[in-house]
């Protein structure tokens, strides 16, 4: 089963958007980024659907840029990043209740996340990354 996270990084400002998950869906109430799993989408395809679908932006193939790839248990969660606006228009759907932009540097100290975020700051922290600059 593929997994894909899309990371909305808007280096300006040094924030990313995540999504807080409505209360009728899996993970409620939890922050979480754009993205999905599927057993018969690829790992690109998914993360383009998932953007779509969540919040509304349709986005190209070459606007994802891979970061990492994280196999655990017969799972392999794959993260993109693109790089936005925080003025960019934001379509919700039913899954996600409210999305806001946050700092980076602040996300692992944020409330509530998701595996999404859990997995993917502690491979940052465990890599010694600086976002912004290695990306």
């Amino acid at each position: 089963m593929n997994c894909s996270w899309v990371i909305f990084i808007d280096r300006e400002v040094d924030k990313v958007l995540i999504l807080k998950r409505s209360k009728s869906v899996r993970n409620p109430k939890q922050w979480c980024f754009p993205g999905g799993s599927s057993k018969k989408r690829s790992k690109k395809k998914l993360a383009r659907a998932e953007a779509l679908e969540e919040v509304g932006i349709k986005l190209k193939k070459s606007h994802l840029n891979k970061f990492i790839d994280i196999d655990l248990k017969n799972k392999e969660y794959n993260y993109y990043v693109v790089f936005s606006t925080t003025a960019r228009l934001i379509n919700l759907d039913k899954e996600s209740s409210k999305f806001k932009w946050v700092k980076l540097k602040s996300l692992e100290h944020h409330k509530n996340q998701h595996q999404s975020i859990r997995r993917f700051v502690k491979f940052v922290n465990d890599n010694k990354y600086k976002l912004l600059e290695e990306l």
